[in-house]
Order: C-alpha cells, then sequence, then structure tokens
C-alpha cells in the first residue's frame, strides 16, 4: 500500500514543466492525472534528473477510490491487493473504464492455499507446492484477477437469474435471487459427492457509504470453499468431463455409455470432436424411454434401470450409433458465447459433428429447445438448473427432456 501510494507521486521518464501539468494530461505509472496548480507550490525545484514540486495536500492515487479501493484500504483483502501487484495489474483498475470487480477476502484464498508471508522486508503471496513454499505465479493471480472482473458496472438483480461474461472467455457469473457462483463452481452442482450450494451471498463494498469513481466493487463468502475458480486446466474441459464420467448418479450417465459403446471415447477425449462446442444431452430417463422405445439406432435395450444403475445394452451396429450420437454434439465456433436465454447465440440452425447434419436452436428469451433439422420432435432445454450452461473451456452441455 505504501510502495502504491508513493509511486503516485512519481512520474519517471522526464522531467515535468509547470504547463504540462496545467493540462491535466500527465499521469503517474497508476493511472493518477496530477491536479495540483503549480503556481501555488511554493517548493519547486528543477534538480539534475528531473523535476520537484513539494506539495501542501496529499491526494490518494485514483486507484484508491477506483473499484479496487477496497484492496488498497481495508486489510481483509490483503490477498488480493498482493495478486493484483503480483499480476501487474494494480493500475489497471484506476482508469475512466467502468468495471464491476469482486473481492474475495484472506479467507478465501488461504481456504484455496493461498496466503502472505514475510520475504525479508516485504510480504509476497505464496502457495505450498509439496516441498517449499513458493511465489504464486503471475498467470495464476492474472487468472484470479480476471475471473472477479468484468467490464462494466452491473447491479446484481435480488430476484430471478443472470448471466454475465466476466474476463476469462467463456467464463461466466450465475445469479440467482442475488446470490453468486461463477460458471465452474456452477458445474459441481451435478457432483453427487458435493452437497454444497454453489451459490453464495454477494455483499457490495462502499467507499466509507459513497460510490467508487469507476463502478462498483463486491465481496463473497464461499463457505469456506474458497475462491472462484477457472476451470481451464485440461481437467476442466468438457471433453475430460463426459469422457471420464462412470457414476449413474450424474444426469448424463446414459449418453457417456453410449459414447462408450460407439468406441467414441479414447484418450479422455471424444473421438472426432474438436474446437469448441455445445452438447444437447438427453437426461438418462430420456435415454431409456427412448432405448425402450427403439428409437436409437444401432443399439438394443438389454435391461436399463437408470434410476438405479442399470445399463445394459447390446451395440448391434457401432457406425451408426456414432453418427446418430454426433448429431447432439454441435459446433459453437458460430457464436460467441454459450446459449443461455437472451445470449449470442441466436436462434437459427448450426452444424453438428455429424457431417452435414443441422439442428434447429430456438431460444425464446425464456426458454431454450433443439431438434434435428427437418425433424418434428423437439427436445426442450430442462429447467431444473435455470438454464444456466454447464460450461467449460472447450464447450457447454445444457440436458434435454427427449432423444432426438
Amino acid at each position: 500500500i505504501l510502495k502504491t501510494l508513493l509511486s503516485g507521486f512519481v512520474y519517471g521518464g522526464s522531467a515535468v514543466f509547470p504547463d504540462e501539468i496545467r493540462t491535466g494530461k500527465i499521469t503517474s505509472s497508476l493511472g493518477s492525472v496530477y491536479k495540483f496548480d503549480p503556481d501555488k507550490v511554493n517548493d519547486r525545484k528543477m534538480c539534475v534528473n528531473g523535476s520537484f514540486y513539494g506539495l501542501n495536500e496529499v491526494e490518494a492515487p485514483a486507484v484508491f477510490t477506483s473499484v479496487a479501493g477496497p484492496a488498497f484500504t481495508n486489510k481483509n483483502y490483503s490477498c488480493f491487493l498482493y495478486a493484483l501487484d503480483r499480476a501487474g495489474m494494480s493500475g489497471n483498475f484506476s482508469s475512466s473504464v467502468k468495471y464491476t470487480l469482486i473481492i474475495p477476502g484472506n479467507k478465501e484464498f488461504e481456504s484455496s492455499g493461498y496466503f502472505l508471508t514475510q520475504n525479508g522486508s516485504e510480504n509476497i503471496l505464496v502457495e505450498d507446492d509439496g516441498d517449499a513454499l513458493v511465489a504464486v505465479s503471475t498467470q495464476v493471480c492474472s487468472d484470479i484477477i480476471n475471473i472477479h472482473t468484468i467490464v462494466g458496472e452491473v447491479d446484481f438483480s435480488s430476484t430471478g437469474t443472470q448471466v454475465i461474461q466476466n474476463m476469462v472467455p467463456y467464463n461466466y457469473w450465475y445469479v440467482k435471487d442475488g446470490k453468486i457462483t461463477t460458471s465452474d463452481n456452477f458445474n459441481k452442482i451435478i457432483d453427487p459427492s458435493k452437497k454444497n450450494d454453489p451459490f453464495v451471498e454477494c455483499t457490495q463494498l462502499t467507499n466509507n457509504g459513497a460510490p467508487w469513481d469507476n463502478g462498483k466493487s463486491y465481496t463473497y463468502d464461499n463457505n469456506n470453499e474458497g475462491l472462484f475458480s477457472t476451470g481451464t486446466d485440461n481437467a476442466g474441459t468438457l471433453q475430460y468431463a463426459l469422457s471420464i464420467n462412470n457414476d449413474y448418479r450424474y444426469p448424463y450417465y446414459a449418453f457417456v455409455q453410449l459414447l462408450k459403446g460407439a468406441d467414441l471415447i479414447s484418450d479422455n477425449k471424444i473421438t472426432g470432436v474438436s474446437g469448441r462446442f455445445v452438447a444437447f444431452i438427453p437426461t438418462n430417463k430420456a435415454i431409456e424411454t427412448a432405448l425402450i422405445n427403439k428409437k436409437i439406432p444401432g443399439v438394443t435395450a438389454d435391461y436399463v434401470d437408470v434410476d438405479n444403475g442399470f445399463f445394459y445394452v447390446t451395440i448391434k451396429d457401432k457406425a451408426v450409433l456414432k453418427t446418430y450420437l454426433y448429431n447432439y454434439l454441435v459446433m459453437a465456433s458460430q457464436a460467441t458465447t454459450y446459449p443461455y436465454p437472451g445470449s449470442e447465440m441466436k436462434s437459427g440452425e448450426y452444424n453438428n459433428f455429424n457431417q452435414g447434419g443441422m439442428v434447429e436452436f430456438t431460444d425464446t428469451g425464456y426458454s431454450l429447445s433443439v431438434k434435428l433439422k427437418g425433424s418434428d420432435v423437439e427436445s426442450k432445454v430442462v429447467d431444473k438448473y435455470n438454464y444456466f450452461p454447464f460450461a467449460y473451456s472447450d464447450g457447454c452441455f445444457h440436458l434435454i427432456d427427449t432423444a432426438f
């Protein structure tokens, strides 16, 4: 904090003359404009290595009253401050650009294994790599900042739902009745081993009751679950999440068993699927019904009772089944966001991975549905999860109530 405060009073690179200060265009390294009147400065000198102005009043750098202000003025957010510093992003939030920033407390950092320790005469944000305490990398710090940041000033609605894109590509904040989570945290809602509600209370932070200069700041209490995470590692991909599943309690278990039966799973990936994609996956019950009614080609049901984990089928024709399953996997290169009501993925026709195949996607503004082009069978996205996409770094999925 002292380093930031003091650096706000230094302009590096050249001497600054009174006329330049009067223009209001000279800024510090953290983006603060020097607003003092040079004619009223009694002590000013041209020195051998620059100019000196002795001020009688101290005005805190702009970052102290920006949306990042809580990190600079409240010790409960010191870890976030050091993450900002480590990422070289301390001055990013002192511009006139509007932001909405969620600032996690030290407790959230410590629950995720990050904490401050002394390193000589200064503090440093560290983590335990198993052998020793090491400085948290700049990339990790950048990811932490970006997952908690959006450009633009947003109010969180106390009723209903909101989907808000944060600074990590294809990663979202989900708001439900005033509580918040990230898409990566939301994905855990279908994990039978997880019991906690992913939505947590979100509290607005103010500048002693006044607004911040360039947006809104919030904090959250994540119930000792740690920081909101990005899910950007290899294990956080949709391909991986689908390919490794072997637990009937997951709502997409039956679909994965069909993928495996068609030899579409290899090396924790779906064969033939590349790039970003959207999967519209029939629920276990929808697949059970379709199998019983002999609606899925290339496979017959021997004994299927998905509620109790029984899924015995006979694969008659892998090639036919493979072609059929590709219908549910839609290429997302045509859309800039994953689909949710009101998203940039508009109603229309989209290519799937069945060569030449297309699905018709419909967004009514409050519900979603899909069907194969030319088909009369419309499959509705189930509303149990508020139409929030289960979003990953390489794609997303929605559950649908009827098999194609």
